[in-house]
């Protein structure tokens, strides 16, 4: 029983990625990080049925043992689909991706092409964006406000975790009181490109 729990839980990311193609393809355009969210969700619907029907349905156990079986993989799936979402969140979001991907796809590019075409407010811009399409921020004449409190609430406890660990959470301060589309684009930590020049024009 343990072995066929396992295979099927060792299935699910392939089963995730099915569904994912299938929803992004051909069902909605939602963002894509909640889109992924989603088919993590719908991916809980064949894992419970394939473990209803080939282990908890074939063999005799009490109902302890159907609880402790059922939580295990609970946790189990979720880890895994964590996981999968993490790695389709890196190649959406990740910078190191993206520029390893313009490189590949161009061949070769010189220092001065890859802020150009990677440019700071772009980069920004689009996290931004993404942020307001899944309900976390709100942007209202020329500011930004917390809209959602899910991702608010994973970044404190990172925060207050690095702090525990001794680790510098920040690297620099922001007045709450100021924080306004314009000076997030042209915050000096955001125009300075790895290579030391200032590519946005304030």
């Amino acid at each position: 029983m343990a072995i066929k729990i396992l295979l099927i839980l060792a299935s699910a990311p392939f089963q995730i990625f099915i569904i994912h193609i299938i929803v992004s393809r051909y069902l909605c355009q939602n963002p894509p990080q909640l889109m992924a969210v989603g088919c993590v969700l719908l991916g809980q619907i064949p894992i419970g049925v394939m473990l209803w029907f080939f282990v908890f349905m074939r063999y005799p156990i009490s109902f302890i043992e159907a609880v402790v079986s059922g939580l295990y993989a609970f946790i189990a799936y979720n880890t895994l689909a964590y996981t999968y979402f993490h790695l389709f969140n890196m190649s959406e979001t990740a910078r190191r991706i993206k520029i390893l991907y313009e490189i590949d796809r161009a061949g070769v590019q010189s220092k001065e092409a890859i802020p150009r075409n990677y440019g700071i407010t772009e980069m920004l811009s689009v996290r931004l964006k993404r942020l307001v399409d899944i309900g976390q921020l709100e942007f209202k004449g020329d500011r930004y406000t917390l809209k959602g409190k899910i991702l608010y609430l994973a970044a404190w406890i990172v925060m207050m975790w690095g702090k525990l660990l001794g680790f510098q959470t920040s690297n620099f301060d922001v007045n709450k009181s100021n924080i306004t589309k314009e000076n997030l684009i042209c915050s000096k930590k955001y125009n300075e490109n790895p290579y030391g020049k200032q590519h946005v024009k304030k």
